[in-house]
């Protein structure tokens, strides 16, 4: 006589390894990355669009979701606008991969004086195949009044009354002669900057540099994007330069 089935008993087997560590990560997501999102150091509430003007100059600032910016400066001789990416860290904004009115192009480092520690530079810029320059031309750079002279004799266009400092000594800067050139005595030189450029000396023992500028701007030029870093204080951001923050220009969300 064959037997009765017996009643089967519930499964004691336990959950597989493969369930069990898939489980573990939903849990591992759902309580620790909120967490790391909570401490991320852009917050929402910088996001938005600043402006300021005194009346002669207007500016503009837009902080995109995706990390780029849209900036506007304009005055009475025009206006310029640029667009880059921007990241924040504490209280302070960065500016970065926007295109600059003022790069270097390349620079000539030659060894002339042997003797003390006196070092000249010369700004040049090119004259393209599109535009050839003749004569002495005003050129305004951030509103401040400079000149592009064609010297004959070396067929080169010099850049007069320009702003450089040397050794990133910004409070210090020096402005280039009737021959585009200027000396720094008994300094030798590390570093050459200018407001929208840096250049790192190859040879610390050369003391004779020659600066080829690009993406000059020719005849007038209204003023561009300088400031690269920005406090943030409340809703407002206000530029740093020369290490110092420019109390008086502050744009408002």
């Amino acid at each position: 006589m064959q037997e009765e089935a017996q009643p089967r008993k519930p499964s004691t087997v336990m959950p597989h390894a493969k369930t069990t560590t898939t489980l573990r990560n939903i849990f591992y997501i759902l309580t620790i990355v909120p967490f790391l999102t909570f401490g991320q150091t852009v917050p929402q509430s910088i996001i938005g669009t600043y402006s300021y003007s005194d009346g002669n100059f207007f500016y503009k600032l837009e902080l995109k979701k995706d990390s780029t910016f849209a900036y506007q400066n304009s005055f009475h001789r025009g206006s310029t606008a640029s667009t880059g990416k921007w990241k924040f860290s504490k209280d302070t904004l960065f500016l970065m991969d926007y295109e600059k009115p003022l790069t270097i192009k390349n620079v000539e480092e030659v060894m002339l004086d042997t003797l003390g520690n006196n070092s000249v530079i010369e700004v040049i810029i090119n004259d393209t195949d599109a535009i050839h320059i003749r004569g002495d031309h005003n050129i305004y750079i951030d509103g401040q009044p400079t000149k592009v002279k064609y010297d004959s004799k070396t067929k080169r266009h010099v850049v007069t009354d320009f702003e450089i400092w040397v050794n990133n000594e910004c409070s210090n800067p020096q402005l280039t002669d009737k021959l585009g050139r200027t000396k720094f005595t008994n300094k030798m030189i590390n570093t050459i900057s200018f407001d929208y450029d840096k250049y790192l000396i190859k040879d610390p023992m050369n003391n004779y540099f020659i600066l080829t500028l690009s993406n000059y701007p020719i005849f007038v030029s209204p003023p561009t994007l300088a400031w690269t870093k920005w406090v943030l204080e409340g809703d407002k951001l206000s530029p740093i330069d020369c290490n110092k923050r420019l109390d008086y220009i502050k744009l408002k969300r």
